[in-house]
């Protein structure tokens, strides 16, 4: 995703059921017949001295809305 020729992740935040957070980016948003479905990927933040760089793991989730 860009915005103004830069890279741009919505990123979501979900809580498990031990209450430990896990940061997604949002891929895309589908449509199948009337149901909706998110396709999201674990994010991995990668901390430099001057940059916060967020990286999408290799593997994807899809979730109904």
């Amino acid at each position: 995703m860009s915005n103004n020729g830069e890279e741009r992740q919505d990123l979501l935040i979900l809580v498990d059921d031990d209450g430990k957070e896990h940061e997604f980016a949002l891929i895309d948003r589908i449509q199948i017949d009337l149901k909706e479905y998110l396709i999201m990927a674990p994010v991995v933040t990668l901390d430099d001295e001057d940059d916060k760089m967020i990286d999408v793991e290799d593997e994807a989730y899809i979730l109904p809305c």
